[in-house]
């Protein structure tokens, strides 16, 4: 996934990672920020969240960020 950026940085502690979609002329690009705050384990699967939140293309999607995060939990 060429298109994802990962950075780490201070976000609130209840949040593990978040990723924002950037619509460019040349494609579609994704920013995941993790939490500097997480062992390099838990780091590890926030990065994997965010990239199923890529693939399944959740930012255009018409449930809300808890709908989608329960779905997240079923799959």
């Amino acid at each position: 996934m060429d298109n994802v950026r990962f950075v780490r940085a201070k976000i609130p502690a209840r949040t593990h990672g978040f990723a924002v979609k950037s619509c460019q002329p040349d494609g579609d690009f994704y920013t995941a920020v993790i939490s500097e705050d997480l062992s390099d384990e838990a780091a590890y699967r926030a990065v994997l969240h965010e990239i199923e939140h890529v693939r399944e293309d959740d930012f255009t999607s018409e449930y809300s960020v808890g709908e989608i995060e329960n779905k997240m939990k079923v799959r």
